[in-house]
């Protein structure tokens, strides 16, 4: 930055550094300067974005992923996909999220991530054929461990199997989730709904 005060990813790391010491104004300040310098950037777009996110500014955070995932040649586009689909999903905006993860899986069909959401929605829909082919999907990358279980599809591993009347499923999901993370919001759900 001495050398170039105008360098886009200089002022992007610059921001990093700060959001990961959780100095979030002066981490806001980098964004804003790296975007001046490179609006139409998806990199600075997204990992604005998912600052943004992080810290619960969901309309701005939505539009700056909005703007790297609707970039086609962006590498991570995928990502900013995810991430964009799941500031909608935090915000509320169910519908917008469900399109956006479906258009993660149609770039790769193997984000596990977007099939648990995806599989979380349609659970809340009530339609639990879709939700069980969406978890059937995650669980298979699990056994070929090219994913690994979290509180969420813990708890929806949970919800599935009491739908489909399997109390030996259910107690071994509602196991891992208590061993694997005690302190989760979704472990606390299980008990309070047990």
């Amino acid at each position: 930055l001495e050398i170039d005060s105008n360098a886009s990813t200089s002022l992007m790391l610059m921001a990093l550094v700060f959001q990961r010491q959780e100095e979030h104004s002066t981490a806001d300040e980098y964004y804003k300067k790296a975007l001046s310098v490179a609006p139409s950037d998806a990199m600075i777009n997204n990992n604005y974005g998912v600052f943004l996110l992080n810290i619960q500014r969901y309309v701005e955070a939505c539009a700056y992923l909005s703007k790297a995932a609707n970039d086609p040649l962006y590498v991570q586009r995928v990502w900013a996909l995810e991430n964009l689909a799941s500031c909608y999903d935090r915000s509320g905006q169910i519908e917008k999220a469900e399109q956006a993860y479906l258009q993660v899986l149609r770039l790769s069909p193997n984000v596990a991530g977007a099939l648990v959401a995806l599989g979380t929605i349609e659970y809340q829909r009530q339609a639990y054929g879709k939700a069980s082919n969406y978890f059937e999907r995650f669980s298979s990358l699990v056994r070929l461990r090219q994913a690994e279980h979290t509180p969420n599809s813990l708890y929806l591993g949970v919800l599935l199997a009491r739908e489909q009347q399997d109390p030996g499923k259910a107690a071994t999901y509602a196991l891992l989730l208590k061993n694997l993370y005690p302190d989760s919001v979704e472990y606390q759900r299980y008990k309070e709904a047990r």
